[in-house]
């Protein structure tokens, strides 16, 4: 079994995600161990795909929705059988890399 581990900002960004909206949280913390801590992925109806674009943050991370504007990434599996959890964030945060300290509204 995958060992899971945090990136610093990792867990802040859960407890944001958690004071947004609690129902996304839990089912994260589900994914979490009962799909990326069993076999280091997650089911592909979450659309997991690497991140690869120029010159872009998180390059060559995996990436996946869990709703619309709501993105986890992750280093992949590697060869000591850990994955690296980094960051849950929004396209945009992802693109401008300017994250912030509660969930954006979109507005």
């Amino acid at each position: 079994m995958p060992t899971l581990r945090a990136a610093g900002d990792f867990e802040a960004d859960l407890r944001r995600l958690m004071r947004h909206d609690r129902t996304l949280a839990v089912e994260l913390r589900g994914l979490l161990t009962e799909c990326l801590a069993v076999d280091g992925r997650v089911p592909d109806g979450y659309g997991p795909h690497s991140l690869d674009n120029p010159g872009g943050l998180y390059n060559g991370c995996m990436e996946f929705h869990l709703a619309d504007d709501v993105l986890v990434l992750y280093s992949p599996l590697n060869p000591r059988r850990s994955v690296t959890l980094q960051r849950i964030c929004t396209h945009e945060e992802l693109r401008t890399g300017r994250f912030h300290r509660e969930w954006p509204t979109g507005e």
